[in-house]
């Protein structure tokens, strides 16, 4: 349903394996990737199963797994030199836990609370202490910005909703 990695120019992992009818090595293509960066969220919408009706069933059980994988190509393919990368696709060993969701209205939850917010919304972020960002691409609000620029530090930046630690 959805592939993500880190950006690096690196988007299709093609593997090669030994074909003992050919007595040669075949590329397979192992992963057709985007290269547009991690992602820390994802929307899901439709049943990619679904042959029909492809949205979404209330109160219905879906079942996900991801797919970890790494890449390594110390040294490109070389049919010649014993000594070259075959695989630098490598598909994860902990591959095994299965995600469920149930999707629902939410309306009725909570004494009827409507949520006023959209997937994706957040709200602006104060730190007040600590420090690392947790692998988030951050963005200050403008406040916080004037500050840095005045003086130099911001004892307690803020940044703005979505784009916080």
């Amino acid at each position: 349903m959805f592939q993500c990695d880190i950006k690096d120019g690196i988007a299709n992992l093609v593997n090669f394996q030994f074909d003992p009818l050919l007595g040669a090595d075949v590329p397979t293509l192992k992963v057709e990737g985007s290269d547009e960066g991690i992602r820390h969220t994802f929307r899901v919408t439709d049943d990619a199963f679904a042959e029909e009706n492809t949205k979404l069933v209330n109160y219905q059980t879906y079942y996900y797994s991801v797919i970890a994988y790494a890449y390594n190509n110390f040294k490109p393919y070389d049919p010649t030199d014993p000594n070259t990368q075959k695989n630098p696709y490598l598909e994860g060993r902990n591959n095994i836990k299965v995600y469920t969701a149930i999707p629902h209205i939410t309306d009725p939850e909570n004494g009827g609370t409507i949520l006023n917010a959209q997937y994706g919304d957040g709200p602006d972020i104060t730190q007040i202490e600590g420090d690392g960002n947790g692998g988030y691409f951050l963005e200050l609000a403008d406040a916080s910005v004037s500050t840095i620029l005045e003086d130099f530090v911001d004892p307690t930046p803020t940044y703005k909703g979505r784009n916080a630690p």
